[in-house]
């Protein structure tokens, strides 16, 4: 009786723990430090995608994306997650006013780890 006890607090904790570390530990383990002007889009898609000029049969209806804040040299935000799509990779930044962004590989910014972080 004693053992279920222990293994059924056991499971408790580690569950506790996991929980805690998906709602306060995950975020901003990187941060995205910016080394020129760069636009945050709405949405995770590169504006060429909203282009019908991009196509060679452009479909019916074009995904619609806007720059929401263009970020400049030395802003530093947090990177929350990676996105990748065919053709791209986006990163889900956490905008100053606690809104999300999204910046894309090859854009004017670099990643440096939030603890080693000034």
């Amino acid at each position: 009786m004693a053992i279920k006890r222990l293994i059924g607090r056991g499971i408790s904790v580690v569950l506790g723990v996991m929980i805690l570390h998906v709602f306060m530990g995950c975020q901003g383990e990187e941060l995205a430090e910016i080394d020129g002007d760069v636009n945050v889009l709405e949405h995770p898609l590169p504006l060429r995608f909203s282009d019908p000029k991009t196509y060679t049969h452009p479909p019916d209806s074009l995904p619609i994306n806007k720059v929401l804040v263009v970020l400049t040299k030395g802003q530093m935000v947090p990177v929350m997650r990676r996105i990748y799509g065919k053709d791209f990779l986006a990163y889900e930044i956490q905008l100053p006013d606690s809104s999300k962004g999204y910046l894309f590989h090859g854009d004017a910014f670099h990643l440096v780890d939030s603890r080693r972080a000034p």
